[in-house]
Parts: C-alpha cells; structure tokens; sequence
C-alpha cells in the first residue's frame, strides 16, 4: 500500500510541475480526505509555499447557497426574491423569482450579462458604493430571461441571490457568513485575508496583473464581490473551512440536501452544488458525488455516502481564458484521487 501510495504521489508530482513547465500555471493545490475525520489523507502544495487562491464560482456553493438555505429553513421553501428585497427597482417578474429555483439553476435566466462595461477600466475606483443601482439599472435595460424554464447554469440568478441577502440585512455575504457560522481566517474576501495572493491572471479590461483581486469582471464592477463570485482562500483554509461544515448542523443539512437532491434529480442543479458527472469531475466519484468548479481553475468535490471530499486549486487562467489544458489535467488528478482511496 505505501508503495502504491508513493506511486501516485509521484504520479501527482510530475502532472503538477509538467503544467507549471508548461506555463499552464504557476500555483496547484491538492487535498483529499473525508469531512468526518480530523485531518486530510493528502495534502500537497505547488509551490510548498501555501498562497491564497481566487476560488471564482465556488462562491456560489460554499458561501451564498448556505446562506440562502438558512434563509429557506427560517422562513418558507416558497420563499421569492421580492419576499427578501420588496423596494428593490427590479421587474414583477423578477422578484416573483423563488429563491429554491435561483439556487438549482431552473429560473429560467440568462448564463450571463455584462455588468462591467463602461464602468470597468484601467484605473482604480470604490465600485461598491452604487453597485445596487448598477445591477438595478442593467438588469431593467437588458433581457435576463431566456423564455424556457429548463436548467440551466446562471450567474445572474447568483447575482440576485447575493443582492437579496445583502439587502436583507445590509452586512456583505462573508460578514454574515461568519455572524451564523464561523469560518477559518484563510477562507474569506481578499480584504479579510492576510497573506500572499497567487497572482491570477492579467486583465485586459483593468490593464494589470491580478493579485488579491477578483477575476471576474462583473464580480469587480460591483464591488469586488457578489453572490456568484468574490471568494478567496488557501487550500489548507478551504479545507479546515469544509470540515467545519459536517460538524455545524445547518451546514451538514445543507450538505446532505444536496446528497438528497442527487439522488432523486438525474439532470439539473442542485442546492448551490452541482452533480459531479460532467467531463471536469466525473473521475472522482463516477458520478456519485457532486461538487462545483470554478473558472480559475479551482474545483471541490464530494461523496455523500462516505463523505469523501477533493479540493484541487489552480490558476490555470494564467496563460488566458480558454486553455483545453485543465480539463485533462483535472481528470488524472481526479483518478488519482479515486485509486488512492
């Protein structure tokens, strides 16, 4: 066993360092173990030195998702969007939204919108003191809805789930995260965190380098964070951060509705996580688990039956936005991971 153990060890080594090699990243951080023991089985950094990663979409289900679900458990599984954010100058249709629908995906809305142009630009502003009127104001000018109430994968419903909550109690999503739940310290927003920030890409709209700034241009035209993106963390952070959610009961809960839900769905969203069966995680758990990625090249994923979890943080958008690289590395890794349980 150890030597099958050294094997793959040696199998992630030379995977990790051949993508650096190549450019296809500067930073890759590795973890598998199961959320009920106190320790990870593995745990493995690129370079040793552990930095702080933007974890883009992962945002959706490990911070707006629980938020949401508490929200849901006080109140009513019916609940809308308008029930959160009555005087918001949104339309009827809009706030007629229920807050279960925004979270599986099946709101029938857009994947996306531009809320970055025009406004997003080389020099450095307080975006946060009018985003409310911002996302307002696009979402009255453009077409959120697409017409069809299918699944379908949505930014701009996580968007409105971040607007809700913010609204709702006027404290941003990881301050009240933190007032329910507790977080580790390296699990948060960049202002939050203290550390050295994986440098993440260079951004054409700002003219710069990204370090401890969000990516995502719509996420940093509203403030450096929303409910769809904005989180930032270190693997070893993530990591402590998803075992605290097996121990807190909310959380737990949360986690096993989605475990329900993947069960009884075999097509759609879940609770914030989505199924783990498309090319990037199917590897981990064939199928069985579920989990999300992120398009910095981060993805956590996890099996309800055994409560066996994978994070694998990278900054693959180093080299640019569209890189077939990361879905192959992420398939060995992931195999990896699977034989080595």
């Amino acid at each position: 066993m150890v030597g099958k153990s050294a094997t793959r060890e040696e199998a992630w080594d030379l995977l990790v360092k051949e993508g650096i090699a190549q450019g296809h990243m500067s930073d890759c951080y590795l973890e598998w173990g199961y959320l009920e023991e106190e320790a990870p089985r593995v745990q493995k950094s690129w370079p040793e030195k552990e930095r702080i990663f933007d974890l883009a979409s992962l945002t959706k289900p490990l911070l707006t998702a629980p938020l949401a679900y508490r929200v849901l458990k006080e109140t009513s599984f019916d609940l809308k969007l308008g029930d959160l954010i009555p005087q918001a100058r949104l339309s009827p249709k809009l706030l007629q939204l229920k807050i279960g629908d925004l979270l599986a995906h099946e709101a029938g809305l857009q994947p996306w919108l531009n809320f970055w142009v025009n406004r997003l630009g080389p020099q450095r502003r307080d975006y946060a003191k009018d985003w409310h009127a911002h996302l307002e104001a696009v979402l009255r000018r453009e077409q959120p809805f697409t017409g069809h109430k299918d699944f379908l994968y949505s930014d701009i419903g996580y968007l409105l789930l971040g607007y809700g909550l913010l609204q709702q109690r006027g404290l941003d999503l990881m301050t009240e995260y933190r007032s329910h739940f507790g977080s580790d310290p390296a699990f948060g927003f960049p202002a939050q965190l203290e550390g050295e920030f994986v440098r993440t890409a260079y951004c054409r709209v700002r003219e710069r380098w990204l370090l401890g700034e969000v990516h995502d241009e719509n996420a940093a035209a509203l403030g450096g964070s929303g409910g769809h993106a904005g989180l930032f963390a270190t693997g070893r952070g993530l990591g402590h951060q998803l075992r605290r959610m097996i121990k807190d009961p909310l959380l737990r809960e949360y986690l096993v509705a989605n475990g329900e839900l993947l069960k009884s769905r075999t097509e759609g969203g879940l609770l914030g996580f989505r199924r783990a069966d498309g090319p990037h995680t199917f590897e981990f758990a064939k199928g069985k688990g579920f989990g999300h990625t992120g398009f910095t090249g981060t993805l956590v994923a996890m099996e309800p039956q055994t409560w066996r979890y994978v994070i694998l943080l990278t900054n693959r958008v180093l080299e640019g936005r569209r890189v077939p690289f990361i879905r192959g590395f992420r398939q060995k890794v992931l195999r990896l991971v699977r034989e080595d349980a």
